[in-house]
């Protein structure tokens, strides 16, 4: 009949182990606060929210987890976002995961995946992969870039701030900063120049 009638499956020790909120169009489990999701999943320990299982002995991947942004009449076109996974602290965001369509075409369809985390109140982009192109810190903010190899913390390092490149240092003096040897196995050319007779080599 549509009306405004709870629906209520209590547990041992749970009142609202199932919750159905009829006047706010909202499922509950395990508590009858509305979160603000059309589905909410309440715990008041560190315990997992939700669990996938997949008890199929083959070799296909699973459990699988699927975001289908279906709008039913078309394709999505060029730029739409087509889900999201945010990280936050009540109304507070602190990251996300976001995907967007690039080209929809049959074809040559291509996505991209985007890493955004808040910095000083807005959230920026940090990583950005694209069919074409892995981007770090595509809004140019200063966020710098590093590398750890086995034994050294700063293998490859950016100062996004200054715009230099370390290498085994945190702190390059110069565009590109080596501690040290290195090795160009063609030569090397200085400042603008391309021809191969002026090519320092040994």
């Amino acid at each position: 009949g549509s009306n405004n009638t709870d629906f209520r499956v209590e547990s041992d020790d749970q009142t609202h182990m199932l919750f159905v909120d009829a006047g706010n169009n909202r499922i509950n489990i395990n508590s009858s606060t509305d979160e603000g999701g059309i589905v909410n999943i309440i715990t008041t320990d560190n315990s997992s929210n939700l669990v996938l299982a997949c008890r199929d002995t083959d070799a296909s991947s699973g459990p699988t987890l699927t975001f289908d942004r279906d709008i039913g009449i078309s394709e999505v076109s060029a730029n739409d976002l087509i889900g999201r996974m945010s990280f936050g602290s009540a109304s507070n965001q602190y990251a996300e995961i976001q995907t967007k369509v690039l080209d929809p075409t049959v074809g040559s369809k291509d996505g991209e995946l985007a890493i955004n985390v808040e910095s000083n109140d807005t959230m920026r982009n940090v990583l950005r992969l694209g069919a074409t192109e892995a981007v770090f810190n595509d809004d140019s903010q200063n966020i710098d870039f590093r590398i750890e190899a086995d034994t050294q913390e700063n293998m490859f390092f950016v100062d996004a701030e200054n715009g230099r490149v370390g290498i085994r240092r945190n702190d390059p003096q110069v565009a590109f900063d080596a501690t040290g040897s290195g090795r160009f196995s063609q030569g090397v050319l200085f400042g603008t120049d391309t021809a191969s007779a002026n090519l320092l080599d040994d």
